[in-house]
């Protein structure tokens, strides 16, 4: 029974329309479906192993993290050089 239960768990994730991706501590990707290959457009072979910033840009690369830090500027509000607003 559990290696029945293994291969259903993996069918669902392989064939899920949501992108299912799994990465280490260090954000290096172990896992990407078939999902991740058609919302991110990258193949499971280009990500694997591959860092998580293929998919996430970094704060100061986003509309959202230039557009908070632009904010907080005009505000008067101090941040170091490498403060983020985005936790890393």
């Amino acid at each position: 029974m559990p290696e029945a239960n293994e291969w259903l768990y993996r069918e669902i994730v392989e064939n899920a329309r949501d992108a299912v991706v799994y990465s280490d501590r260090e954000g290096l990707i172990y896992l990407w479906n078939t999902g991740a290959e058609h919302i991110f457009g990258y193949s499971r072979s280009e990500a694997l192993g591959q860092s998580l910033d293929l998919i996430i840009p970094s704060p100061s690369e986003s509309a959202i993290g230039k557009a908070t830090t632009e904010s907080w500027r005009r505000a008067g509000v101090a941040t170091h050089p490498s403060f983020s607003p985005f936790p890393r």
